[in-house]
């Protein structure tokens, strides 16, 4: 049984950028994201979040993370 390829980021980020990468993550789910919020700045100005992106190898994950960042801002245009 072959396990699935999980690779992820963290990172801290205006609610802005992360409520458009969640809508990213639901409307795009051929890039195959997890999206997570991890916690919250105690000002609430800023939230960790965590993109999981299955079922890829390393060099595809850097290529997939591009790929998912160019939609997202394609998307805010």
């Amino acid at each position: 049984m072959k396990t699935e390829t999980k690779y992820f980021t963290q990172q801290w980020v205006s609610p802005d950028v992360a409520k458009l990468l969640l809508k990213t993550t639901l409307s795009n789910p051929e890039f195959s994201v997890h999206y997570e919020e991890i916690e919250w700045h105690e000002d609430n100005d800023l939230v960790k979040i965590r993109l999981t992106f299955r079922n890829c190898g390393k060099n595809v994950y850097i290529q997939r993370i591009f790929a998912f960042l160019i939609k997202a801002l394609q998307k805010n245009q």
